[in-house]
């Protein structure tokens, strides 16, 4: 089917609705790490305090934190992934299985994603960004 349109508009138009498509998921991988983050320093701080309570509850509190720390390292990678490439980004997901240098890498990874963001004027928050905002 023919467009009205001339050739070069419509793959600008498409070149266009996959940058933001990009950006969408950026800001979506973004913001489930940050979260993901939040959560995982809270059971931190929760297995911190609660010594002296029974085992059971202890091993729960640290399968969660396991659970949450791979968790994290796969959000490194997606957001890796989408920041630099692939390479980078399995290399980010080794580096996120270590407890607490993992943490660090998010982080780091974190301000890069917020860079490219700002960088396609999109202003980030705490959180990030609202990803249908984009």
């Amino acid at each position: 089917m023919e467009s009205d349109l001339p050739p070069s508009a419509i793959t600008a138009t498409e070149r266009d609705e996959g940058r933001r498509e990009t950006l969408r998921n950026l800001a979506s991988h973004q913001r489930w790490l940050i979260t993901s983050i939040g959560i995982y320093l809270f059971l931190l701080l929760a297995f911190n305090i609660t010594r002296g309570v029974p085992l059971l509850i202890m091993q729960y509190l640290a399968w969660a934190c396991l659970a949450l720390q791979v968790t994290i390292a796969v959000f490194m990678f997606f957001l890796a992934k989408r920041v630099y490439h692939t390479g980078t980004g399995v290399l980010f997901l080794i580096l996120g299985l270590v407890p607490c240098i993992g943490l660090f890498f998010a982080l780091f990874l974190n301000s890069k994603a917020n860079a490219v963001l700002q960088q396609n004027d999109i202003e980030t928050g705490w959180f990030g960004i609202d990803p249908s905002a984009i």
